[in-house]
């Protein structure tokens, strides 16, 4: 079933439909029926051919929430911009499972919500069909993509969607990652700081110029960055250096990542701490 409600909160009804979720296509528009900010509610069910893990994908540029047998895999209500949000679930084999897509749009010319999942392998298809991850013992493992949590010490097969390269970080990691910029030296704020937990851990954020070697003159700056288990206790440090044209403020987004919070290549919508620095020792406790 989809329903169409005429206002974004899903409390104004105006269309049912039967449809598809393969199919689903407003083609540029949105219905007659829509005068103003819409929801969009659709409901079914989604039959699991295969047992094992399956990745979802979700590209949008309005709020959405989705959920899997009332399992929440992705939560992002107020998102407003073009983003894509990854999860995985483990399924049964030949299983029905209720399935739930709500999508939340604030202008009403605007409409943009795909959806597309990878199935594991069919039982009886070799090994070669899937790709043979090892992650290294004495340590715990966060999937890039989905933020699981993952022990160490064996091997695993996982099927990969077509546009995602396996990528696992280790927990005791510091990951800045800053916004889109389209020359060096344009502005790179906010910078989002995602903490991998589970050790203490440091990073370094270098800076220079970008645009000549001054940096082997010593024009460059470091700003230390650390994190306490035991205290879950972040530490950005005083600035040390300096070089022309130098940004003397940040923003940082603090991110302590877990499963669907802090995964894949978007920003975080609602980081765990944010920071102004100035230079100067900031100590924040997560």
């Amino acid at each position: 079933d989809l329903i169409i409600f005429n206002d974004p909160n899903f409390s104004r009804p105006v269309l049912k439909r039967k449809t598809d979720a393969s199919g689903i296509a407003w083609f540029g528009c949105v219905p007659s029926e829509i005068d103003s900010s819409y929801s969009v509610r659709f409901e079914g069910k989604l039959l699991s051919d295969n047992p094992g893990e399956y990745h979802f994908n979700l590209v949008t540029d309005g709020g959405i929430k989705f959920s899997v047998d009332d399992k929440v895999l992705s939560d992002d209500l107020q998102n407003d911009k073009n983003k894509t949000y990854t999860s995985s679930l483990n399924l049964e084999e030949n299983q029905k499972y209720n399935f739930r897509l709500e999508y939340k749009e604030p202008h009403k010319n605007s409409a943009n919500l795909k959806i597309t999942w990878t199935k594991p392998a069919a039982a009886g298809i070799s090994d070669d069909k899937l790709v043979g991850i090892y992650l290294p013992a004495n340590n715990r493992w966060f999937d890039f993509w989905t933020g699981k949590e993952i022990e160490g010490g064996h091997s695993m097969k996982t099927s990969v969607p077509i546009d995602i390269i396996p990528v696992y970080v280790p927990a005791g990691s510091i990951l800045p990652l800053g916004p889109d910029v389209q020359y060096a030296s344009e502005k790179s704020d906010p910078v989002e700081l995602r903490i991998y937990p589970g050790k203490d851990c440091f990073f370094d954020i270098y800076e220079d110029e970008n645009d000549n070697y001054n940096y082997e003159k010593g024009a460059y700056s470091i700003i230390p960055v650390k994190w306490n288990e035991k205290k879950r206790e972040l530490t950005i440090g005083d600035r040390q250096g300096r070089f022309p044209g130098m940004n003397q403020n940040h923003s940082f987004n603090v991110v302590i990542v877990k499963e669907n919070h802090g995964a894949g290549l978007d920003s975080v919508s609602g980081a765990d701490k944010s920071i102004e620095y100035s230079g100067k020792k900031v100590i924040v406790k997560l």
